[in-house]
Formats: structure tokens, sequence, C-alpha cells
């Protein structure tokens, strides 16, 4: 058998905590059965991603800001260094998130339906993948930095470290670029 005392520099949380809601709001348009949904919040600004699109609130106040209805499937948001990224079958969405309402720059690419997984985002480059595409792309400008052909498609998020991209693929296998 083993065991730690408790250490002396770890306190405990009291055993009850004061807090209260600051504001609770229905959201309205959303079905009635929507049980979970992706969330990222900024400083002034709440942006939810349900199915149909992204919906901004104020986060002081819950109320609705703006929002972008989707055409078709999309991948939810993710907020990188003040942009918030999101991807559908052919483009990327950039929202600057010190500027409202939701209205993204959009970069496509030239292959129609490639289905763009969620990127990840570093210092202003997105590195995604999608079917039979790797690449990084400046979220200034939209200019594509390079890209590359895999065997299979890519359906995860690569890791990146100081501009190299790692990726998995659909045949199970890894490739840096």
């Amino acid at each position: 058998k083993f065991s730690h005392p408790p250490r002396e520099d770890m306190n405990p949380l009291p055993a009850t905590c004061e807090s209260r809601v600051l504001w609770r709001r229905a959201l309205p348009g959303l079905p009635a059965d929507l049980r979970y949904a992706f969330l990222e919040a900024t400083g002034r600004s709440l942006y939810l991603s349900v199915p149909g699109g992204i919906r901004e609130f104020d986060r002081a106040t819950g109320e609705a800001v703006g929002q972008w209805e989707a055409t078709g499937r999309y991948e939810p948001p993710l907020l990188s260094e003040n942009l918030l990224v999101w991807t559908d079958e052919n483009k990327i969405y950039v929202q600057d998130t010190d500027r409202r309402p939701l209205e993204p720059r959009e970069y496509g690419f030239k292959s129609a339906g490639i289905g763009l997984a969620r990127p990840t985002v570093e210092k202003g480059i997105a590195y995604g993948g999608g079917s039979g595409l790797a690449y990084a792309m400046d979220l200034a400008t939209g200019e594509l930095k390079w890209q590359v052909a895999p065997s299979t498609p890519i359906h995860t998020p690569p890791a990146v470290f100081a501009r190299d991209a790692v990726f998995f693929d659909d045949d199970g296998a890894v490739f840096s670029v």
C-alpha cells in the first residue's frame, strides 16, 4: 500500500465557495434538443458553434451580437492569437476577435469539396488538411505558404512546432512537412 500525506504547500479548496451567475439567456433559434455546442471566449465575446452556424454574444451581458450561417458541414472554430478560425468543405474563415459583428474573411481552395479538417494555428499561420491536401496558409493575407498532396485524407489537426507540421493520415501513418 502506498500513500502520501498532504503537502503543506497545497491548500485544499474551502468547503464552501461563494459564486453567482452573472447572466443566463435562452438562445433563440437553437434546436430544442441541442445538448452540446462548442464554445470559445475572448475578453468581450462568446462564440457558440451550433448546428447551422456560429453565434456571437457579448460576454458581459449575454446579448446576441452577430452570427454566421453555415451553408453545409463545417468544423467548429478555434481561438488563437485573437483570431477565430474555422473551416468548411473548401474554405477557411478568419474573424479578428477585436472586430464586430461576425463578418469573417474567407480564403478558398481551388479544389471543391476537399472537406477541410479543423486546422492548427501558430503565429498567424493555419496548418491543416483534408482529402488529398496538407497546407500552410497565412491568415492575414490568405497566401498559401505550401501545399502537398498526401496519399490519403487528413481529418485531424496537425501538431506544429517551429513551423514544422506533423500530420496523421487516414492510413494511420504520421508524416512531417
